[in-house]
């Protein structure tokens, strides 16, 4: 491996962090909102916190993170819409499964499933959606 491709492999997990954690961000602080003034339900502000995040995270991969993949708009946009749906259904259950079997507050709860999510969905980028 050169230092290039070393230092551009490292541009790219930099830049998928920062955008993920914007989202992130954005997803955490929408479902606190949600929850504070709208529902009481934290599973449904999670859902609709996870589809507007979804947004943030899918133009600002496209646009920076990856590029220089060029990969077609359709077909990284069908890709991206069936990984979303996917990683909804698991982020959905983590959330679940941690709020409802822990017993910890909501925000620390969709905090922990926040912060599991990532991993899985930077793979899923890089080599199917935008490869």
């Amino acid at each position: 491996m050169t230092r290039s491709y070393l230092k551009e492999q490292l541009s790219e997990i930099v830049k998928y962090g920062l955008v993920g954690t914007t989202a992130a961000t954005s997803h955490y602080l929408l479902v606190i909102t949600l929850v504070s003034i709208i529902t009481r339900h934290p599973l449904v502000a999670n859902i609709i916190g996870y589809i507007f995040s979804s947004q943030i995270s899918y133009w600002g991969h496209k646009n920076w993170t990856f590029h220089k993949n060029q990969c077609q708009f359709f077909e990284s946009t069908f890709k991206y819409i069936a990984t979303l749906i996917m990683a909804l259904i698991i982020n959905e259950l983590l959330y679940a499964a941690i709020l409802l079997g822990s017993g910890l507050d909501y925000k620390i709860s969709l905090l922990i499933s926040l912060i599991i999510m990532p991993g899985l969905f930077y793979l899923t980028s890089k080599f199917w959606i935008f490869a």
